[in-house]
């Protein structure tokens, strides 16, 4: 977040400032052995460390892959919010329908920041990532495409297309490769 102090004012990370810039908002850090810059981060990370990552769960075993953890959050979202709230007696659903022409609107793409790491797609239809080469569409020849890895898939992202994705699933010994024939036209 924060690559240096200058006078006691934060200077962020070019890429954060990057991001708040494209979605309309301000990155706020505390300064460290300062209290009046730490309560809500303080409080933050704390919530995080008591309710989001539970110590004694090890949930390694009840999700076979990252994509099934990924459902289940997602379930276990949507069931939450139908369900009427302790404090407003109201379903969070329905007042976000109401809330919604009220908050900003978002822009048409996210931040390139989102994507990843851009990487150009050669005349063998593949790209390179952590020393391993993956097939793409081979009409993506020569373009330049974005790759992150979401838990066990690495994902493509082309913007040029609408965001088309490809996701090749994550080599989990250092000499996997992916199948080149794959993208190749029939």
């Amino acid at each position: 977040m924060t690559v240096e102090h200058v006078a006691r004012v934060p200077i962020r990370h070019p890429d954060v400032v990057a991001a708040g810039r494209h979605y309309g908002m301000t990155i706020r850090t505390c300064v460290p052995a300062d209290p009046q810059t730490k309560g809500g981060s303080e409080a933050t990370v704390r919530i995080a460390k008591a309710d989001l990552v539970p110590t004694e769960a090890n949930l390694l075993d009840a999700y076979a892959t990252f994509a099934e953890l990924q459902q289940a959050c997602r379930d276990f979202c949507e069931q939450v919010n139908a369900r009427p709230h302790r404090a407003t007696g109201r379903v969070p659903a329905e007042l976000l329908v109401e809330e919604l022409p009220r908050l900003h609107v978002l822009p048409a793409q996210p931040v390139a920041l989102a994507f990843g790491l851009t990487r150009r797609v050669g005349w063998d239809s593949t790209i390179s990532v952590e020393g391993v080469r993956y097939s793409v569409p081979h009409h993506h020849i020569d373009e330049r495409v974005w790759v992150r890895w979401c838990g066990e898939e690495l994902v493509v992202t082309v913007i040029a297309d609408g965001g088309g994705r490809d996701r090749p699933p994550r080599p989990w010994a250092a000499r996997a490769t992916a199948d080149p024939r794959r993208a190749l036209p029939q």
